[in-house]
């Protein structure tokens, strides 16, 4: 009985253990990779529907791997020609020069960037997903800004 209960208590101070464990940020320190400043972003929607945005893109605020920061574009669409002037903030993590994603919050649902960085060029992907899968998708570049 004793043999037991000592078998449970030790089990169940392993499971909190591997609890607690699993709740820590799993970020490992500073990256080496330097997103800091002002960029100049250029992206391309693919498909049918087509335009293009171009803007300004900020980033600071870095901790660890993970980096914030805001994105203010013109939205030109290919359809119908409309301008439309977008700003919102962006979120997201820089573990290499080739595994930068973040996510930009220009309107209701976000867009999914993922990009590697080239000197000072950010450029990849972008996609914006719905309860219906892929609703819209293209290529994005940034330059970095010297001041």
């Amino acid at each position: 009985m004793i043999a037991r209960l000592l078998l449970a208590r030790l089990f169940l101070a392993a499971s909190v253990s591997s609890l607690a464990a699993c709740l820590q940020p799993t970020d490992t320190g500073a990256s080496s990779v330097s997103l800091d400043g002002r960029w100049q972003y250029s992206a391309v929607e693919t498909g049918a529907s087509g335009g293009t945005m171009n803007g300004t893109l900020v980033i600071g605020q870095h901790s660890g791997a993970s980096f914030q920061g805001s994105l203010e574009v013109t939205s030109t669409s290919a359809e119908t020609g409309e301008i439309r002037s977008l700003a919102g903030s962006l979120s997201g993590s820089a573990a290499a020069i080739d595994a930068i994603d973040f996510d930009v919050f220009l309107e209701l649902t976000p867009r999914r960037h993922v990009a590697q960085l080239v000197g000072d060029t950010l450029s990849g992907t972008w996609v914006r997903l719905s309860d219906q899968g892929i609703s819209a998708s293209g290529t994005f570049s940034a330059r970095r800004l010297r001041q």
